[in-house]
């Protein structure tokens, strides 16, 4: 800045060139005016990139959504917020072949990808934890490495989310069961790493995600393959209020939901980026405000969990889960939508992808 270390220097000049007090304060109001313009024209420099090669952003956080996997899901959902999703979450069985031409397009147009890969095939059998740390899925793993090579850009890639729900001796006869059993907490880490490990040479552009739900903390990081093969870590907060049967439960704000895991990660050391890789909240203004709830998360993540560095909303329009009627969508009344769109405006979560 040579401009405002020459009107700093001047203040020198002036104080010795005139001795008679009146003279002196003068000038020093003048040279205080000087250095007051200079200052509001100064831009302070500011280091690093704006997005890591881990896919970072330097400020802020990323906003994305979940918003089904339906024809037009992407282009109805967005219209609902107003904008363009910084990070577009999919989730694919183990035979899929991906990013799909449809994803391939999104990401051309500025989204972030997050993959999901899933040790399923949706509406078949489940696969063996075990079968894949000892190699016996090598194939699949080296053709998908293939295709992500050739995609090319940074995309998020994760392997099972929530596996905590499958957790327990492998079910190798479940057909098109979410809940069955695939192994045991060692061999999820295991499958985990031999994965990355495969993949990572061939396609160092997937940024790897481990995704937990994070209700018992420290069970879920039980599941924590290695910092050597994990990228960012990401769980999945929810406000279920009184749905699905959870009429015990209470109304809960983000940070209420979504600290615990947070907390949890602050005291076993974790310095991995965090990103809650699904999260939302019911609709029942007789417990409480769904609009506040989202007008009050920019705010949240600046005060109380600056460490999340990506918030990924689960508002998939497709027909719900079974046993599972929670108003989770952006729109689920007028009120909520208005409170998507203002957090989706904040400034905080507008940030450049280069």
């Amino acid at each position: 800045m040579p401009s405002l270390l020459r009107v700093l220097h001047g203040l020198s000049s002036v104080r010795h060139c005139h001795p008679m007090g009146g003279r002196r304060g003068g000038g020093l109001l003048v040279v205080l005016g000087l250095v007051g313009a200079a200052l509001a024209g100064v831009t302070w420099a500011r280091t690093g990139p704006v997005v890591s090669d881990r896919l970072v952003p330097r400020e802020g956080a990323w906003w994305g959504s979940y918003p089904g996997q339906g024809p037009g899901d992407v282009e109805a959902r967005e219209a609902v917020y107003g904008r363009r999703v910084d990070v577009l979450h999919r989730y694919h069985d183990w035979n899929d072949a991906w990013p799909t031409a449809e994803e391939r397009a999104y990401a051309a147009e500025g989204r972030i990808l997050f993959e999901g890969w899933e040790s399923r095939v949706y509406g078949g059998a489940n696969l063996c934890w075990a079968d894949i740390a000892a190699g016996g899925h090598d194939g699949a793993i080296d053709a998908q490495a293939q295709r992500l090579a050739a995609f090319g850009s940074r995309l998020f890639v994760g392997f099972m989310h929530e596996p905590e729900d499958n957790a327990g001796p492998c079910e190798r006869g479940a057909v098109d069961d979410p809940k069955a059993g695939m192994g045991t907490v060692e061999e999820f880490r295991a499958a985990w790493r031999r994965i990355v490990e495969r993949v990572r040479p061939v396609a160092p552009n997937a940024v790897w995600v481990l995704s937990l739900m994070g209700h018992d903390p420290a069970a879920s990081w039980a599941f924590h393959p290695g910092d050597d093969v994990v990228d960012w870590v990401a769980w999945d907060p929810y406000n279920w209020a009184n749905c699905a049967g959870r009429s015990r439960d209470r109304w809960r704000s983000l940070q209420q939901a979504a600290r615990p895991m947070y907390a949890h990660l602050d005291a076993v050391g974790s310095a991995k980026p965090r990103m809650l890789g699904e999260f939302g909240s019911h609709d029942d203004p007789a417990m409480g405000s769904k609009e506040r709830w989202l007008r009050d998360l920019p705010g949240t993540l600046r005060t109380a969990m600056p460490k999340l560095k990506a918030v990924v909303y689960f508002d998939r329009r497709a027909t719900p889960v079974a046993g599972d009627p929670c108003a989770w969508l952006a729109d689920s009344s007028p009120q909520a939508r208005a409170g998507f769109v203002a957090t989706g405006e904040d400034p905080y979560l507008n940030q450049p992808h280069k």
